[in-house]
């Protein structure tokens, strides 16, 4: 099964001098499509491992840029339906055993918590 997750952008156009601020606002700036592969009959695992990925408090991301999780299609049968040779780098995530959204959402219930 494969997920797909579409996201939208939002900017914050801000003057880039604090001191002479004359406009705050936020701007839709489009959006994204990521494609997560290893999901099992819960697509909201497919959906946790993208918003984790995108999340703003990573470091790295601008702090005036949100992305946000917007809709999903699940695909039960991802070979027939998506081109595996077009998908754009950076945008695919597989969930596997050492994933920690995977792990949260498989031992979140149950006996299987380790010590």
């Amino acid at each position: 099964m494969v997920v797909v997750v579409n996201t939208q952008h939002i900017d914050n156009r801000q003057d880039p001098l604090l001191e002479k601020v004359e406009f705050v606002y936020w701007k839709f700036k489009g959006g994204s499509t990521y494609y997560v592969f290893g999901t099992d009959h819960r697509p909201a695992n497919a959906v946790a491992k993208v918003q984790w990925e995108i999340s703003p408090s990573k470091p790295d991301k601008y702090l005036g840029y949100l992305e946000s999780v917007t809709d999903w299609v699940v695909y039960p049968n991802d070979t027939k339906v998506i081109d595996l040779d077009s998908l754009p780098s950076g945008r695919v995530f597989n969930l596997d055993d050492t994933d920690p959204v995977k792990y949260l959402m498989t031992h979140a219930y149950g006996d299987n918590v380790p010590a």
